[in-house]
């Protein structure tokens, strides 16, 4: 059984290197057996996702528009996230 705790900080600025960077830091202290892969949103956000993978050798795949089912844990974090 694998625990996770996710928190969230505003970020201070928001490009593209930044994301990829944080995205970087927090996955990398992530055991590999959690971090078999990452669905992300269809942003531009993660446009850097090449370097992401190559970085962390964590695989992303993007949702379809209109498919919440498909990011599961992001959709169960906003829920939690619109509790405050």
């Amino acid at each position: 059984m694998c625990s996770a705790q996710t928190t969230w900080e505003p970020a201070k600025s928001c490009t593209i290197p930044t994301m990829k960077d944080a995205l970087i830091n927090a996955m990398t202290p992530v055991p590999p057996t959690p971090r078999r892969s990452l669905t992300w949103d269809r942003g531009k956000e993660l446009s850097a996702h090449a370097l992401f993978t190559e970085a962390t050798k964590t695989p992303v795949y993007f949702a379809d528009a209109k498919s919440p089912w498909q990011r599961g844990s992001n959709e169960h974090l906003n829920g939690l996230l619109r509790q405050y």
